[in-house]
């Protein structure tokens, strides 16, 4: 079969996918660190969704991201735990 004939199989998988949209979300996440923070997205679910990144990259150990997700999860629990007093 050439290369230009279709067989039938995505030109994609979800494994490659999922790993370019982490990636992707960690990169504007760092980009844009204070965004990430002070967004007004509720807190619960800023967590979740860092959560959800930071054991993905722990998966694939890379834990450098791992850490810097950590701190952004840590500073976001220090301003919200500021802003109730």
């Amino acid at each position: 079969m050439s290369d230009l004939e279709y067989d039938g199989q995505p030109e994609f998988n979800l494994i490659d996918m999922r790993a370019a949209m982490m990636d992707m979300i960690y990169r504007e996440i760092m980009i844009d660190i204070d965004g990430a923070i002070k967004a007004k997205t509720p807190i619960s679910e800023k967590i979740n969704a860092l959560n959800t990144v930071l054991k993905y990259f722990e998966a694939k150990e890379e834990y450098e991201k791992c850490g810097n997700i950590k701190k952004i999860i840590d500073e976001i629990h220090v301003n919200n735990s500021s802003r109730q007093r």
